[in-house]
């Protein structure tokens, strides 16, 4: 993310015209920055921990920190929704999305603008805000007093600094600061525009931010004999020196999207060729050129291949020929001479490692005992007796000193088992692995080197010794210091690289790459709202009105059609009947798709008229349709849902990285009555319809389980977000009446609904809970369901159990609920309590 000019962050790097400032680095992301009148900066990462530096790129002093985390600049998956800069003074977001002002003294206090999209300070005195609902914010005063600001046009979305200017972006476009005042600027950038980075420099950044001398990837990188290291880089080979990275000699590659592996005095490289081949090829360390080992092309099998760290020999998951059939047990063993020997291994194994012409096969999955395993050589194989508690999944590492298995035992997620001769009746030596280690790799030297889900568990064995703890490489808190665990971590020489974020480097280099203040508060996963199953008896089946013909919705179907301009919407079934036809304006190659709407006993529906140039929406009633002029939604992203006073419309949508959401509320004739659009800092589905003390608006589920209302009228912008009440949870139940001055109507688009004798039909599915929240907590008034999909499309034949398509069920006085399922032209009464 640029911050200004050529100063760019990358999760907690800091780079000025791509050089990357020296180790320590921040533990966790930077989250905010300021640049101060003196010319100093500081920093506030997402641990809390407060830094000041005399450049931006400066060596970091910790300051006194704030005692809460901060929201991460940008969530997994998302846009660069918001700048994160500040000018005079440190605006920062906490984890519930609270502002706060931060003075160069490490002191702080609370912004009083609710939960907040974005925040930033264009001055020491002057700051401007963006708040949900998408209202903005002014204060002159240094953050003590923030009056509201009628945006120029559009929904406000957010604030932020672009060197020396300062810009608000909202749904009609951006706007620059100019003598107080927004003003339209056509030239200005949006924020992802201007806050994003090349990717060629991105990807430079994310290298760097490793700490090493050079750009590792797992299988782009090998060790080399005499301290070297081989990398792809730029579609060639290129040799450094592996610990200051400088250029040693590079050389052609012998196929495209290849692979490299370390071996015995040399390297193996895996590739493609001829479009489609793949091929084996050996280089020696000292000389250029590539000798072909192996070659797809040649009608030699491809499999997975495996190679000595001691010898040439090598193994391929493969036969050594092609034949008609291959059998996953073949291996095809290469001694050192090269010569082949075809092997068929007792049971379905993997290779897990090659040594002195030696190979290892594991059984890859065994749950209930332990794998059986085999040692091929000479072109024999004979088995190797693992230890008994041994489970998978299992890795392995060969060397001199012997053979380290780390795997998983019945009570125990990780362990080391270690044999230093491997034999058919091998000694092991088993090693304790603590409960805070989750996973582990091997590195060149065949110690293993195990690690948790942050910096403080971090120990190494060496030739099956007891785990020893290695130095801490974070001043201050290592808990600060998270390790991501869907990130690679791997092993290249003398370098580890441990979940994206931690880099074990060899000595001299300083231990110490991160730095974080020492009582860093833990990570805490926000709570969000469980989908709750429900358990249903099935009861007595009676005929019913068919509801086959259409989309199924609360015990009816709604089908329609579209001949010329003339739109035609029939309801039937048991809980609703009717039709309409009507002349409609129709785009230039538009279809219709539609669905009805939940709960209703009156015929509703939804109409998505779509076409190449945008789609329209109508709420069809046998009245006649309503254009409710929803414009731009995400797919499937639009629903109408039936309220006391009639009926409410919702659209979907996202503006750079910015949740919207579009509400209209319609009589029940289906004239329109308010009209509102939402800049939510929460998912579409973290948003759900409903009401408070008789006023319809939006719930929010907040990250602290609770949820916050935001009412329709427009003109509500000074009480925001005042009314709040616990969210529904894990201990939600059913209720039949409830005083509860709040609803929610909760959309899901799956059915948590079962029972003996049926289930739920498959397709997509909406379904609604119908929710009602006061101070003393929530219950669950109905839950009603329906599959959009007409059944006519579905294929036929004859099911085990009842295949529904629909139901409704609503709660009763002892906890649970009663209601009716459909089928086809049967009902089915249920009673369902919740699991």
């Amino acid at each position: 993310m640029r911050v200004r000019g050529g100063l760019v962050l990358k999760g907690a790097l800091r780079a000025d015209n791509g050089r990357v400032a020296a180790a320590p680095q921040p533990a966790s992301a930077i989250a905010a920055t300021a640049q101060l009148s003196d010319g100093a900066w500081l920093f506030a990462s997402v641990d809390g921990t407060l830094y000041r530096a005399p450049s931006f790129t400066g060596p970091l002093t910790v300051l006194p920190s704030l005692p809460f985390r901060l929201d991460p600049v940008d969530p997994v998956g998302g846009l660069h929704s918001r700048g994160v800069h500040s000018r005079g003074a440190l605006a920062v977001l906490d984890a519930s999305l609270g502002a706060h002002a931060v003075a160069p003294d490490g002191s702080h206090r609370p912004l009083d603008l609710g939960r907040v999209l974005s925040v930033c300070f264009a001055s020491a005195t002057d700051a401007y805000a963006v708040s949900e609902p998408g209202v903005l914010r002014a204060s002159h005063d240094g953050g003590r007093r923030f009056t509201v600001l009628r945006a120029p046009a559009g929904v406000p979305l957010s604030v932020w600094n672009a060197d020396d200017d300062t810009f608000l972006r909202t749904t009609a476009g951006t706007f620059r600061l100019a003598s107080g005042a927004f003003v339209p600027d056509p030239s200005a950038p949006s924020p992802s525009a201007w806050l994003g980075v090349p990717r060629s420099i991105d990807q430079g950044l994310l290298d760097a931010a490793a700490s090493l001398p050079v750009p590792l990837h797992p299988q782009r990188a090998a060790a080399l004999p005499g301290g070297r290291i081989a990398l792809i880089r730029d579609g060639a080979l290129h040799i450094v020196d592996a610990r200051t990275g400088r250029a040693l000699s590079r050389d052609t590659l012998p196929g495209d999207g290849c692979t490299l592996h370390p071996a015995h005095r040399g390297l193996r490289a895996v590739c493609r060729h001829q479009a489609w081949a793949t091929l084996v090829a050996a280089r020696d360390a000292d000389r250029p050129g590539w000798t072909t080992l192996r070659d797809e092309a040649r009608a030699e099998p491809a499999g997975a291949a495996t190679f000595d760290d001691a010898s040439a020999a090598w193994a391929v998951q493969a036969p050594c020929s092609q034949r008609p059939v291959i059998d996953p047990r073949d291996v095809c063993l290469y001694d050192d001479h090269g010569v082949a020997h075809e092997l068929r291994l007792p049971s379905p194994a993997t290779i897990a490692a090659v040594h002195r012409g030696v190979a290892l096969a594991i059984e890859a999955s065994t749950p209930d005992r332990a794998p059986r395993a085999y040692l091929l050589r000479d072109g024999a194989v004979t088995p190797l007796r693992l230890p008994d508690d041994l489970r998978t999944p299992v890795s392995a590492s060969w060397s001199r000193d012997g053979l380290s298995l780390v795997h998983a035992t019945p009570v125990a997620p990780l362990a080391l088992s270690f044999a230093s001769a491997p034999e058919a009746d091998a000694s092991w030596r088993r090693v304790a692995v603590g409960a805070g280690f989750t996973r582990s790799v091997f590195s060149s030297d065949g110690s293993a080197l195990f690690f948790g889900d942050d910096a403080r568990s971090l120990a190494r064995s060496r030739r099956g010794d007891s785990l020893s703890a290695t130095p801490s490489p974070v001043i201050g808190a290592a808990a600060a210091l998270p390790l991501d665990p869907s990130a690679d971590s791997y092993c290249v020489g003398p370098w580890c690289r441990l979940g994206e974020a931690l880099t074990i480097a060899p000595p001299p280099t300083p231990a110490a790459l991160a730095i974080a203040r020492p009582d860093a508060p833990p990570t805490v996963a926000p709570p969000r709202s469980p989908q709750r199953a429900i358990r249903c008896e099935h009861g007595a089946v009676t005929r019913a009105p068919e509801i086959d013909r259409g989309a199924a919705v609360s015990g009816h179907a709604v089908s329609w059609s579209l001949v010329g301009s003339t739109l035609s919407v029939t309801w039937t079934g048991e809980t609703s009947q009717g039709a309409v036809a009507r002349a409609v304006t129709v785009r230039p190659g538009a279809r219709p798709s539609g669905r009805g709407v939940q709960g209703t006993r009156s015929p509703a529906g939804l109409i998505e008229l779509c076409a190449p140039s945008g789609c329209d929406h109508l709420l069809a009633l046998p009245s006649g349709y309503t254009e409710l002029g929803l414009g731009r939604a995400r797919p499937g992203g639009v629903e109408v849902q039936q309220r006391p006073g009639g009926y409410v419309a919702r659209a979907d949508d996202a503006r750079d990285g910015v949740t919207l959401v579009t509400v209209v509320a319609l009589d029940p004739a289906g004239v329109i009555t308010a009209r509102r659009t939402f800049a939510l800092a929460a998912a579409n589905d973290e948003a759900h319809l409903g009401s408070w003390s008789g006023r319809d608006g939006l719930w929010i589920d907040d990250r602290d389980g609770g949820a916050r209302f935001l009412a329709l009228d427009p003109a509500d912008t000074g009480g925001e977000a005042l009314v709040t009440a616990p969210g529904p949870d894990a201990s939600t139940r059913a209720c039949a009446s409830s005083d509860a001055p709040g609803e929610m109507r909760r959309m899901e688009r799956v059915a948590q609904v079962s029972g003996p004798g049926w289930f739920v039909e498959g397709g997509e599915w909406q379904t609604e809970e119908v929710i009602a929240l006061g101070p003393s907590g929530a219950c669950v008034r109905s839950i009603t369901g329906g599959e959009a999909r007409d059944e006519r499309e579905a294929s036929g034949g004859r099911e085990e159990r009842e295949p529904v398509r629909s139901f409704v069920l609503r709660a009763t006085g002892d906890g649970t609920f009663e209601g009716r399922a459909w089928s086809g032209d049967r009902a089915i009464a249920l009673r369902c309590r919740m699991e």
